[in-house]
């Protein structure tokens, strides 16, 4: 079961790092993880770009050249979904641990 996850972001770099670090943290691994930063202004797109380099197989970063709001931002994301299920966290929450692992279970 290949599970994606999407993140949205617009300047939230202060919290972005947790909302990641929370996905890549999960018991059962996502299949990919796609970031979609709507034109954010705060250095959110740096770190963005530092976690598709660390993680190159697996984060799919998206950069909106203009901000076009959440609704515009989460079609982008799923459009990029190549996974069975999607998941989605924004920039600015996190996933529990087990999260992606319960809801395999209960599509199971």
């Amino acid at each position: 079961m290949r599970i994606s996850v999407f993140i949205t972001s617009y300047n939230q770099k202060t919290f972005l790092i947790e909302a990641i670090e929370s996905v890549l943290c999960q018991t059962l691994p996502p299949y990919q993880i796609i970031i979609v930063d709507d034109n954010s202004q705060d250095g959110s797109q740096d770190v963005i770009a530092g976690y598709a380099s660390r993680y190159p197989d697996l984060v799919i970063p998206i950069y909106h050249a203009h901000n076009q709001g959440v609704t515009p931002t989460r079609i982008d994301a799923l459009r990029a979904v190549t996974g069975d299920y999607v998941t989605y966290v924004d920039g600015d929450d996190r996933f529990l641990p087990t999260k992606i692992e319960k809801e395999a279970k209960l599509l199971k």
